[in-house]
């Protein structure tokens, strides 16, 4: 399925054109993955901060690394994007 929706859609200019490989052929020991439930502007709700930490421990059991960790600037971002959200003035 990924496949099928992967890459530009001609809709979302964010999507950045990039092949996508095979998880076949994955070596999931290698990968790293972070995950947060809180933004530092709004706390997720307790059933997706239980979902996400029962994904988290589903996802190391496969054999990546797996943290809780909020990356560095994350806030900032976010402000960044809503701005860039909003519809233009009229």
């Amino acid at each position: 399925m990924l496949p099928v929706i992967a890459g530009p859609d001609g809709h979302d200019h964010t999507v950045v054109p990039m092949p996508v490989g095979s998880s076949a052929t994955a070596d999931l020991t290698r990968l790293r993955v972070a995950y947060y439930t809180d933004n530092g502007i709004l706390p997720a709700t307790s059933e997706t901060v239980t979902a996400s930490g029962g994904s988290a421990d589903w996802r190391a059991n496969c054999g990546p690394a797996v943290r809780d960790d909020l990356a560095l600037g994350a806030g900032q971002a976010i402000e960044t994007a809503m701005e860039g959200w909003q519809p233009p003035p009229l």
